[in-house]
Parts: C-alpha cells; sequence; structure tokens
C-alpha cells in the first residue's frame, strides 16, 4: 500500500469547508489592512533551498 509522503494529509469536505470559511475571513482582514495576495511558485530549484540554507536542508526536502 502507498503511504502519504511524511508531513502531508488530506482534508475531506467537511473540513475543507471549515477551512475554507475560516480562510475567507482572513483574506477578508487582510485585504480591509490594506494587503495583497501574492502567489509564489509550488516547488523551487533544490539549489535555491541548499544556496539559503546549506547542504543540511537536503535530508528534510522532497527532491524530484
Amino acid at each position: 500500500m502507498l503511504q502519504k509522503p511524511r508531513g502531508t494529509r488530506d482534508f475531506l469536505p467537511d473540513e475543507m469547508e471549515q477551512r475554507r470559511e475560516i480562510e475567507m475571513r482572513l483574506r477578508k482582514v487582510a485585504r480591509n489592512w490594506g494587503y495583497r495576495e501574492v502567489c509564489t511558485p509550488t516547488f523551487e530549484t533544490q539549489e535555491l533551498y541548499v544556496l539559503r540554507s546549506g547542504e543540511g536542508i537536503i535530508n528534510e526536502m522532497y527532491t524530484f
């Protein structure tokens, strides 16, 4: 049987509904304070993390 990667989990519909409601409220508060959304890549090159954190970070990362 396949295992989920360490540190990940699934969110089922009822829980996602609650999470989205909280997210919507937080977004509204942030917007009211003048914050704007930024969207960054879901993944980056391993080199970027090694440059910032050192070689030891490799053992804490999922690489492909």
